[in-house]
């Protein structure tokens, strides 16, 4: 049976809903002047406040581990959490080594308060769910955990629910967490608060919550799974649904950032369609093609359900300055493609802030078996 682990995270109002990139002035101050890891000298915002060091937020990388929960900042992987060192006693410099039994199913509860706010209050931020190997090292000389981005979720500052509405000190049954990083939690404490999320959240966080409650249930009905050396090993019926919702949530995802990127319009030339019910977030790279692309708005296309299709087809690609090149191997045996695609040769799609990447567009011609004339000419 799996631990699952409770974190107590220093307050972060950076980014627009808190826990990004770098903390506001005042902010800062106050975590320096209270708070452990942000009062040692080492660290990069003492030492922009008290020794007019370079602004934390010049260098590469969040300079804690609450600017990396959910979010990338430069090169620092997201998803994260640190165990840090020990900064006083005999151990002072050494790295905290976590004890418990975390793995493929346990639960990460990130939890946190600002400053004017009583620890009676202190809110969960965030959820990361743990696959094997749940701990590396070392990383400037501490233990890390990373969770994993598929089932890992974000508590926006709208949807408030309380840690301590679901956990209880043992001994004293206070709200009072008093030092340490983190606690561990039972499985009843972790349902309770996940239960709670289930009935709240809506849209994309809420089809999440439920999909990790099943994937739990999954688990814990197949304990032998939580030891395998396959973390992806969800066999059971219930863990193949788990699979799919995750793969739509992560579809509608995609659709919904791509279609915005190209202001919710065919980006075809020519085309006029401007109905989200008829517009789809089109990849350009299959998923099975380019694992490493997949959800990246750089690998879609807003396409109309025609143009999207033909597009499918391979009736006609782009080149790399994002030109229709007509396949005219497959448009003879289209009449439509003929009509509606062949005209538009060499013309130029609507672009988005974000715009296609070549690999992408390498494995479209790849697959279609046709490589447009402005790359053979390149």
């Amino acid at each position: 049976m799996v631990d699952h682990i409770a974190f107590k995270c220093t307050w972060h109002d950076g980014g627009t809903d808190g826990f990004e990139g770098i903390c506001s002035k005042d902010n800062m101050r106050f975590n320096v002047d209270h708070r452990v890891w942000c009062s040692q000298r080492e660290n990069r915002c003492y030492k922009y406040l008290y020794e007019h060091g370079d602004y934390p937020g010049d260098y590469q990388g969040s300079p804690c581990y609450e600017g990396a929960l959910f979010t990338s900042h430069g090169t620092e992987p997201s998803w994260e959490m640190g165990f840090g060192v020990y900064h006083t006693g005999v151990r002072a410099g050494q790295p905290i080594e976590p004890k418990g039994e975390l793995g493929l199913g346990s639960i990460g509860v990130l939890t946190s308060r600002p400053p004017d706010v009583e620890e009676s209050k202190r809110l969960i931020i965030g959820i990361h769910y743990y696959r094997r190997p749940p701990y590396q090292k070392k990383r400037n000389d501490s233990y890390f955990i990373r969770g994993d981005p598929a089932f890992s979720f974000r508590i926006p500052s709208a949807l408030p629910v309380r840690f301590w509405d679901h956990y209880n000190n043992q001994n004293t049954g206070e709200a009072k967490w008093g030092a340490g990083l983190y606690r561990w939690m039972s499985k009843e404490q972790v349902h309770s608060l996940l239960s709670e999320l289930n009935s709240r959240a809506n849209g994309d966080l809420g089809e999440k919550v439920n999909a990790l409650l099943q994937c739990i249930n999954s688990l814990e009905d197949n304990p032998g799974l939580q030891n395998s050396d396959n973390p992806g090993a969800l066999s059971s019926a219930t863990g193949e649904q788990v699979a799919q919702i995750m793969a739509r949530i992560g579809q509608d995802t995609f659709s919904d950032n791509v279609r915005q990127n190209y202001g919710h319009q065919c980006c075809f030339p020519g085309c006029s369609i401007a109905e989200d019910s008829l517009l789809v977030g089109a990849h350009i790279a299959r998923w099975s093609d380019a694992k490493h692309l997949r959800g990246k708005t750089s690998n879609g296309l807003c396409l109309c359900l025609f143009h999207d299709r033909v597009f499918e087809l391979g009736l006609f690609t782009l080149t790399m300055d994002f030109r229709v090149a007509a396949n005219a191997s497959r448009i003879s045996n289209s009449p439509w493609g003929k009509r509606h695609v062949a005209p538009f040769e060499g013309q130029r799609i609507r672009l988005g802030a974000i715009k296609p990447t070549a690999e992408a567009l390498r494995k479209h011609w790849k697959r279609i078996e046709f490589v447009p004339r402005a790359r053979r000419d390149a």
